[in-house]
Order: structure tokens, then sequence, then C-alpha cells
């Protein structure tokens, strides 16, 4: 699990903070793009300029480090975007680097600067590293070599990933640096993709999207060929409509090894919870039946309500309405909730909740996104009532919080499910 720049869509694109946080949400390796400045320091900065993060001008390769490390690098981050049309409270972290406004707790100045790459290194000297070297040429070559002599000064060289766009410069580096793993640039990568064309020895991770100007990348023949090659597969996904929970889990059901994405603790706790699940996807309702264990109750109630969906009591049994079927990625949640909607339930209220809990938490690997949130509300609230053994300890904040969250899930099982409104 990597983190784009750190996580760029929730925190300052390639800044110390942002790998602080991203480290902390709990992902497996620093991601970080690298290029010298004028006086040829290697700083983590992805774009040539400096005008789109931070709150100066210029090229990079024009600068020198203490003119780029005075900027603040997180000038231009708001929660939705990298952009110049927001309102001012828009832009939460403008200010600190230049001490007008004080850091988050645990933070300083110095984590909203373009950092020097051995400074990052260094603070974390644990985790492995995918390293991009930026620009093309020349330049680009320039940068490697410097990345293979700090490289082998930190003592990093078998803990890092190195690539770059420029295949030229790939294997530059691979001159300066022999043996440090290595991943194709855009013309090998291509040439894979397309027409099979087999990688250089000793390269064996791909990172690719999910589609590149407009050709899809990530098909089920690339998947399966990789996979026969050897290859490792590591996704970063320039598609926004991948970057949740939902698309994480697909991704992780395409077979990818390994993440590279924006928002960290989504992906962290997406990747929890497949690992979680059972490897062997359920095909059926009947399959999906057996891997859902069945909770015994001291003596059963006729009901007339689920467990989820359809809401009240009132309401009656689950009832789909005529003719509707679940989309595709919904059809496990779906399944997983009729199976436990006709399980044995207790009479006593103490136990049904317990035991609603139990299918909780049996239903949660095959959620969507949007019923994860709801799901974890409940399972967190049954899992304390039983722990305590009473409902005497919750207060009507508490109360209502888990009814908001029941009235939620319930809304999704009926609309997703059972097609009814």
């Amino acid at each position: 699990m990597l983190a784009h720049a750190g996580g760029e869509d929730e925190f300052p694109h390639s800044t110390p903070y942002a790998y602080a946080r991203s480290v902390a949400a709990g992902v497996d390796m620093l991601d970080l793009d690298v290029q010298l400045t004028g006086d040829g320091v290697l700083v983590v900065h992805h774009d040539a300029d400096v005008d789109r993060t931070t709150n100066g001008t210029g090229d990079v390769a024009a600068m020198t480090y203490a003119e780029v490390a005075a900027l603040d690098n997180a000038y231009w981050f708001t929660a939705d975007c990298v952009c110049r049309d927001q309102p001012d409270e828009a832009y939460v972290y403008r200010g600190i680097r230049t001490g007008d406004v004080p850091p988050p707790a645990g933070a300083s100045p110095d984590d909203f600067a373009i950092a020097r790459f051995r400074d990052v290194v260094e603070r974390w000297p644990d985790l492995p590293l995918n390293i991009e070297i930026k620009g093309t040429g020349e330049p680009a070559i320039a940068a490697a070599e410097v990345l293979a002599a700090e490289l082998t000064e930190l003592d990093r060289l078998d803990a890092s990933v190195v690539t770059s766009f420029d295949d030229t410069v790939v294997e530059a580096f691979a001159g300066f640096a022999p043996g440090v793993e290595l991943t194709p640039g855009l013309g090998l990568s291509t040439a894979w993709v397309l027409d099979g064309e087999p990688l250089p020895d000793g390269m064996r991770i791909l990172q690719l999207p999910p589609e590149f100007q407009g050709v899809e990348v990530l098909t089920p023949e690339v998947i399966a060929r990789s996979k026969e090659a050897g290859y490792l597969i590591w996704v970063w996904p320039n598609d926004r409509s991948w970057e949740n929970a939902d698309g994480y889990r697909r991704l992780l059901e395409m077979g990818m090894d390994g993440l590279n994405i924006n928002l960290p603790a989504v992906g962290v706790e997406a990747v929890r919870r497949f690992t979680a699940a059972p490897t062997a996807l359920p095909a059926s309702l009947e399959e999906m039946d057996a891997l859902i264990p069945v909770v015994e109750v001291s003596r059963v109630a006729q009901r007339a309500a689920p467990i989820l969906g359809a809401g009240a009591p009132s309401e009656g049994p689950v009832v789909a309405t005529p003719g509707f079927v679940p989309a595709p990625d919904d059809r496990r949640f779906c399944w997983a909730v009729e199976v436990v909607n006709s399980r044995p339930y207790p009479v006593d209220e103490f136990e049904e909740v317990v035991v609603a809990g139990q299918y909780f938490t049996a239903v949660e690997p095959w959620a969507p996104a949007d019923a994860v949130g709801p799901l974890r509300v409940l399972i967190e609230f049954t899992d304390r009532i039983a722990e305590a053994g009473s409902f005497t300890e919750f207060d009507e904040v508490d109360g209502g919080a888990v009814a908001d969250a029941a009235a939620t899930l319930n809304a999704l099982v009926d609309s997703r499910c059972l097609g009814r409104p």
C-alpha cells in the first residue's frame, strides 16, 4: 500500500506532513517524486515548476534549494482541489510554512515545505521507497546519478524501487546503481501492455494506471498475461472514479499487487477488509449461505421485520419489487443480507441485539462503500452492549446515532437489494 505523494487528495502534495499522516494511516511504502534544484540538491517535488502548489513561481531547476525550501508547499491545497478559486478559509494549511498560522499538533512549519529527499528518507528509515525520477534527458539523468549516490550513502539501495517515464533515465540509473529494483518507463510498459514484449531481465514490477490516454490498460488479458509472466502490478488510479473504498476493493479483486492511491486511510481500511474476507468469493446465494455461520439462539422469535431492510416491524417482511435485480457490484452484499434475514432470531431483547451484531459483522466484508460507515456504528454499538450486558450505559445521543445508522442502512438495503423506494 502506497500513498501517492503522501496521499494528495487528503494532504498537501509531497510534503513531510503528508508522508507523516499516510504513515500514521498504515501505508507500507513511501512514494516520492524527485528532481534537482539549480544548485544540485535532490528534492521531493512532482511538477517541473513550483507554481501549482506553492506561493511562488519558477522552475525548480532554475532555483536554489534555499529558494525552493522557503516556499509554502501547502499554499493552494484544499480538501477538494489544488486550485485558486476557493474562499480563503478553504486553504486550511496555508501560512503554516511561513509561521503565520500555527501547525497541527505534532507537526512543524518545515512539514509544509518542499523537502530534501534525504531528509524524508532519514525520517522514515524503516519504510521502503518507491521513487520516480521526474523529467527527461540529461537533467533527469543527472538527478538519477545523485539519487544513486544518496541511496548508497543512506544504505537504502535494497529498500528502493526506482522508475521514470523516460526509459533512458531508468537505464542510466541502473548503470549508477546496479541491482536496485526497477520499474519500466512509459515505452517499455506500453510495449508489454499492447504487444506483449517482455520486460528486460530483472524487471518484475509494473506500475500501471487503469487507463491511459483513453486506452484501457488493466484488461483481463493484460492482468492474466502479467501474472503468468511473474510480474507484479502496482496500480496508480489516474481516474478519480477509482479513488474510493469500493474502487480500491474492485482493484484488489482484479488481482492488483499494490495500490498507489490518493486516500491512504480509506485504502488501508479497504485492504484490511479485503484480506479479512474469504479468499474464495461466493458465486451464488447458496455459497453465501454456506459461508455465513448460523448464530444459535435460545428461543426463536416469530418476527415480522428482517434484520436489514424494511426498517420497522409494521412494514412486514422483506419483499423485493417484482423483476428487480441488484446491480452486479451489489449482488454479494444483497446475498449476505438475504442470508442473515433468513436466520433464526431470538425472542430475548438483549440476545436480539447481540445476534444482530454478529450478523452485521458477517455482512460487513460484502458491503458497498456507503454502507460501511453505518455498519461500523451498529457493530461498535452492539459490541459494547454485549460487553456491558445491558442497554443502561448508553445515552440518548448514542442511541440517536445508532438509530440514524440503522435508518441509513435500511434505506440502502431497500433501494439496492429490493428495488423499493
